[in-house]
């Protein structure tokens, strides 16, 4: 079986002989049953690099405490090294308004991580074996999943590696039994209240009578998916997919696009594609959007534009013709800049300035570009206020004679997305009077004429 389990190392993940290596260690079976393996490779020579056990107690069970004494007994024993370390997760999931099971999960990852970077070790071990694996797959299953929860539990993730992957249950049990490995029996492992235990004693024996080869057949079919997964990622590389885990992509894609601070996905584009919903789940899901965001937005694709979905990291909007993201740390403070006569300049929260040059002579013509303003410096009331603009807003037109527009008409002439609506500020007087649209209008009111004897220029200048 030691020999086996390295083999699996080194076959599986980047293990390497001289890795330092911490072994997440409950007391339960499995973990024990891993931590003797790694005890006698060393011994042997097969690892060459440290090795130390880590020991989380949740407080939620009385015989915790044994368990955890137990494993500190035997790590002196075996002359390793032993990491413990107590957490309040009641109180912690009570905070983060989360499960137990999800507390205590989130709360000993945190934990090895801290250590492998503050002990200089270059992977953790973990104890999940083959039956695990095959209770992961189920839950993907019932739940609903793509290939990649049907394949079940990875080799490896990031600097979580684990051994026993292709060991089942009985094989750690014959093993502890014929080394007179000690191990202590979690109590909450026999409540039915757990979805993973109901599986785990109901539902897989009953599977098991229907096919005693059930955990080969799982472990053939996990097999066949990861292959048909390599040809799914070569599928997505056509659309510059996959993107590195957890990142949109980098490079081009035909698809996904980064404009500025915020990304675009083409929808006519996607809708050609022969698989929209797996191509835009696809890209989607590196922003933190979930499967069933993913089927919304599709859904309503060709609907009116204007939803917007949210994932934990980002927001999307659907516009017209596409999709817009943007990450939600990147939504820009509220702007409301007092703008005093004969001032230089003014900054803006999104990194721009606002240039002004003031008492200057009216030009013989004037350039024909809305990101430029000539007015009459005599003409407003001041203070100025550079604001976001608000429902209601209307400016009368440069050359409209005096007529009223609503600035939501003027957004809509120009097809602005919601997204480029909240960037669109508005130059008023101290009245109200809207001067200028910035990028898009300037006012009738206090444009330059003839009888104009001081001129201000307003222009932006970018960051």
């Amino acid at each position: 079986m030691l020999k086996r389990t390295l083999h699996f190392l080194q076959k599986k993940t980047p293990w390497q002989a001289e890795n330092n290596l911490l072994l997440a260690v409950s007391g339960g079976v499995d973990s024990m049953v891993m931590a003797h393996l790694f005890k006698e490779a060393r011994e042997q020579g097969l690892v060459q690099g440290q090795l130390a056990l880590a020991h989380c107690h949740f407080g939620l069970r009385r015989e915790a405490d044994l368990d955890a004494e137990l494993v500190q007994q035997t790590a002196e024993k075996w002359g390793l090294p032993c990491f413990t370390k107590s957490f309040e997760t009641a109180a912690y999931a009570e905070h983060h308004q989360m499960s137990i099971q999800m507390a205590a999960r989130e709360l000993r990852y945190l934990w090895f991580e801290q250590l492998l970077e503050e002990q200089g070790f270059d992977f953790l071990l973990t104890a999940h074996h083959l039956n695990d694996s095959l209770e992961t797959a189920l839950l993907n299953f019932i739940r609903g999943s793509g290939l990649k929860g049907l394949i079940g539990i990875p080799a490896r993730r990031g600097h979580i590696l684990r051994p026993l992957l292709e060991t089942t249950r009985e094989e750690i049990l014959a093993y502890a039994k014929k080394h007179h490995i000690p191990w202590r029996e979690d109590s909450s492992n026999q409540s039915l209240k757990y979805r993973r235990n109901l599986l785990r004693h109901e539902i897989i024996p009953r599977l098991q009578q229907i096919n005693p080869g059930l955990l080969e057949g799982f472990r053939q079919t996990s097999h066949n998916l990861k292959e048909a997964e390599k040809l799914y990622r070569h599928a997505l590389a056509a659309y510059g997919l996959p993107p590195a885990e957890g990142r949109p992509p980098q490079g081009a894609s035909p698809l996904l696009q980064a404009k500025g601070k915020n990304w675009e996905i083409d929808k006519k584009r996607l809708l050609e594609t022969p698989a929209p919903a797996t191509i835009l789940y696809e890209l989607l899901r590196p922003f933190g959007f979930s499967a069933a965001v993913s089927r919304q937005a599709l859904e309503g694709a060709r609907g009116i534009p204007g939803s917007i979905f949210l994932s934990p990291t980002h927001e999307m909007l659907s516009d017209r013709d596409k999709w817009v993201i943007r990450s939600r740390t990147e939504v820009e403070r509220p702007l409301y800049i007092e703008i005093q006569r004969g001032q230089a300049s003014a900054e803006l929260p999104d990194g721009r300035r606002l240039l002004m040059k003031w008492d200057l002579q009216a030009p013989q013509s004037f350039p024909d570009t809305p990101c430029e303003a000539w007015l009459d410096a005599d003409k407003p009331e001041y203070p100025l206020l550079l604001r976001p603009w608000k429902a209601g807003d209307f400016i009368r037109p440069l050359g409209m004679k005096g007529r009223k527009k609503k600035l939501q008409d003027l957004f809509t002439d120009h097809k602005l997305s919601r997204f480029e609506k909240e960037k669109i500020p508005v130059l008023a007087d101290a009245l109200g009077r809207i001067a200028w649209v910035p990028g898009l209008q300037m006012a009738e009111w206090c444009k330059v004429d003839e009888e104009s004897e001081r001129v201000v220029w307003f222009g932006f200048e970018e960051k």
